[in-house]
């Protein structure tokens, strides 16, 4: 049995594929990473709850045995927001509740559809982009593009490729005290920071 759901009438998203297909247009079909679509995932599962940051450490990467830092939660959730904005969803669709968590907006309308059709996938010959998580690094992978088959008709992926997010350098730059001697007139050394 494969579930699928239905995003505000417009988009079905498919967490067997992590496909999001615009129901209007169905060569319009983006290919999220498989945390993205998890975190999705869990958004949809938990609607109208927060979902907090740990929880999503927890469910969408321990879980499967990777041990991940905040930093890459956060570009997961903003490859999430850009994945749902090129399919005509409102970026703010995913709601950051300050220090507390993730929940999805109120006025989101999610139909959980079920079919027992199996969701098959097949290699296509132009280049498309893929994302890889491991535990080290983050790499990016080139990889033709899934032709989808749903319901016994094609839908061919976007050739846009969705980048993951660039961050400016956000580290701190501390300044270490360093001492530095200097003598007086006696002979007496006195130290500075």
């Amino acid at each position: 049995m494969h579930n699928h759901y239905i995003i505000n009438g417009t988009v079905e998203f498919h967490p067997a594929t992590s496909t999001l297909r615009d129901l209007n247009n169905h060569d319009n079909v983006i290919i999220l990473n498989s945390p993205a679509s998890r975190c999705l995932l869990l958004l949809i599962e938990r609607i109208g709850s927060i979902v907090t940051q740990q929880e999503f450490l927890d469910i969408v990467w321990t879980k499967c045995g990777m041990q991940v830092s905040t930093n890459t939660f956060y570009q997961n959730i903003s490859i999430l927001r850009k994945g749902l904005k090129k399919m005509g969803l409102d970026e703010e669709l995913v709601v950051t509740i300050s220090r507390v968590g993730l929940t999805l907006a109120s006025g989101v309308y999610i139909k959980k559809l079920t079919s027992e059709q199996q969701v098959e996938t097949s290699p296509m010959p132009s280049n498309g982009i893929n994302f890889d998580e491991t535990l080290q690094e983050r790499t990016l992978k080139t990889q033709p593009p899934l032709s989808i088959q749903v319901d016994g008709e094609s839908a061919i992926t976007e050739n846009e490729e969705i980048q993951p997010p660039e961050h400016p350098e956000t580290r701190r730059k501390t300044r270490m005290p360093s001492l530095i001697a200097r003598r007086d007139d006696r002979g007496a050394t006195d130290h500075y920071s």
